[in-house]
């Protein structure tokens, strides 16, 4: 992966699963459609993206969420996907991609 690239982790859950101020109630979604997320460090849903700056990072935090998600109400409702992306102009991803990678990597190693 280039300096610039990242990887980034997507989990997908039902829409009716979902903590209400995350479910989508636009006229094409229903209950049943699945919602394409992203994780904060600490492991919670959002909306923003996660910036990481190895695979292996993102492997680990996943295998980490695996743990975290187990616990949770919609614990055999998900699947995540990991998506590399092997460039960005964005200073703004540089700069996110440094912030939570650290903050992926405390969590990790707690």
């Amino acid at each position: 992966m280039d300096e610039t690239g990242y990887a980034t982790v997507h989990v997908w859950v039902k829409n009716s699963i979902l903590p209400s101020n995350l479910q989508s109630y636009h006229w094409e979604d229903n209950e049943e459609s699945e919602m394409r997320l992203s994780v904060s460090p600490k492991g919670r849903l959002r909306v923003k993206p996660i910036y990481l700056n190895s695979i292996e990072l993102a492997a680990d935090f996943v295998e980490h969420l695996k743990l975290i998600f187990a616990k949770r109400n919609y614990n055999e409702a998900y699947r995540i996907e990991i998506e590399i992306v092997s460039k960005s102009q964005s200073k703004h991803i540089r700069r996110w991609k440094e912030v939570d990678s650290e903050e992926v990597f405390q969590q990790i190693n707690k």
